[in-house]
């Protein structure tokens, strides 16, 4: 029972920090290069990202396909965001 008791603060603590991440993404989409991906998906299409990366074929496919698949909207960038830091977290914890 008591390791419960211990627990609890840390949840807490990820759950405060989580939020304000997850407002900050929320209120500053897009921003840095985040503009540069919505730039391309609003006035080239979702189909033009591949074609602007000749020497990075690999990159344009990834942003194509999430392009194609989600749009411009913010939730699902977010999102993958959030995931990806909380993955790279815990694969730091394992170090």
């Amino acid at each position: 029972m008591r390791d419960r008791e211990a627990v609890w603060p840390f949840f807490l603590l990820f759950g405060v920090i989580g939020g304000a991440l997850f407002l900050g993404a929320w209120t500053g989409f897009p921003v840095y290069n985040d503009a540069y991906f919505v730039g391309f998906v609003r006035e080239l299409g979702p189909t033009s990202i591949g074609a602007n990366h000749p020497d990075q074929p690999v990159y344009g496919f990834l942003l194509q396909s999430l392009a194609m698949a989600f749009g411009w909207r913010r939730g699902p960038y977010i999102a993958i965001g959030l995931s990806s830091w909380i993955l790279l977290a815990w694969q730091a914890k394992r170090l």
